[in-house]
Parts: C-alpha cells; sequence; structure tokens
C-alpha cells in the first residue's frame, strides 16, 4: 500500500491538533448540558 505524501506535514498536524480541541469542547459541552438539564429538573 503506497500512502500519499501530504504536500504540508504542518496542515496535517494542524488538522489533528483542530479535531482534538473539537473533541474536548464537545465533551465541556456535553458535561454543561448534563450538568444544567439536572439543575433544571
Amino acid at each position: 500500500m503506497k500512502t500519499e505524501q501530504l504536500p504540508h506535514p504542518k496542515a496535517n498536524e494542524m488538522a489533528d491538533e483542530f479535531v482534538s480541541s473539537l473533541s474536548k469542547l464537545n465533551r465541556y459541552f456535553s458535561i454543561t448540558f448534563v450538568i444544567t438539564a439536572k439543575k433544571g429538573e
């Protein structure tokens, strides 16, 4: 199998960072939502 060489390795790095920060945000919002929902009961 041939692995495609990206023109900018940096872009790949940034994409990884972006994805990880997105999942952190997602987790944060999920927790916040759960807490808010519990308070609303």
